[in-house]
């Protein structure tokens, strides 16, 4: 756990990845959150002979300037994580990708497709 397991050294998941999450969606619909709501908690306060009184877990939804919502959540701790999941729905399709590895898009009122996306190899 480390510090991300301790308040005192700002540790929580809301601050660890919560805050890129939330950066992210406003870059990713060029908006900004205008209301929201939300809390922190923590499921798992002990693993082992560590304590933890930091948050594991964050919930937060809200609305963006232009009006569309959002609903940002994260779990940590469970004992069988479903991977990570991001859905974009609007008026003209929707995007989902999941796990960080699988992209689909699909245009309103027509199937999701699988994108491929290939990786180009890094050089040193």
């Amino acid at each position: 756990m480390g510090w991300s397991g301790d308040k005192r050294k700002f540790g929580g998941m809301l601050g660890a990845l919560g805050t890129h999450m939330v950066d992210c969606l406003m870059w990713l619909v060029k908006d900004e959150m205008e209301d929201y709501s939300g809390f922190v908690h923590t499921h798992v306060p002990q693993t082992g002979l560590k304590q933890r009184d930091a948050d594991d877990a964050f919930f937060i939804q809200g609305k963006m300037r232009d009006n569309s919502t959002f609903s940002v959540q994260l779990i940590s701790g469970v004992n069988h994580a479903f991977g990570s999941n991001l859905r974009i729905f609007g008026s003209s399709g929707t995007i989902t990708l999941t796990d960080d590895k699988e992209l689909f898009f699909g245009k309103s009122k027509e199937k999701l497709n699988k994108i491929n996306v290939s990786n180009p190899e890094i050089t040193s």
